[in-house]
């Protein structure tokens, strides 16, 4: 009865509202990022910073690379040789881990907060 009195468009705000009162579906940001850090071989380490609910955490990706060859807009190293296209592979496979869970946890409807996803990642 409501919705006849309220209108269509109007039932479909009530309905999002409902949903974002919940936070069942938290936006989580992935990002990978070198540090300014450098080591001998004039490499430095790549971080993915994993960003919801207000919080960041960093995980240590294992991988470095010569930040002159970084593209920060697609996240992956440019013109790669043989080993910087396996360096590329392995942060794509990142990526795919990580659409995975949040895929799980969406079909779920399981809360996903950074330290779970990262839990989930290294697992």
């Amino acid at each position: 009865m409501i919705i006849k009195l309220l209108g269509k468009h109007s039932a479909e705000r009530i309905f999002d509202t409902l949903v974002d009162t919940q936070k069942i579906f938290v936006s989580m940001r992935t990002k990978f990022i070198p540090r300014k850090y450098q080591n001998t071989q004039k490499k430095s380490p790549i971080y993915l910073h994993v960003t919801g609910r207000g919080e960041r955490k960093r995980v240590h990706t294992d991988v470095w690379i010569d930040t002159k060859k970084w593209d920060c807009a697609n996240q992956c190293i440019l013109k790669p040789n043989k080993e910087e296209e396996d360096l590329n592979l392995i942060l794509d496979n990142y990526r795919s881990k990580i659409t995975n869970i949040k895929t799980v946890y969406r079909l779920s409807e399981k809360i996903l907060t950074p330290d779970l996803l990262i839990k989930e990642l290294i697992e």
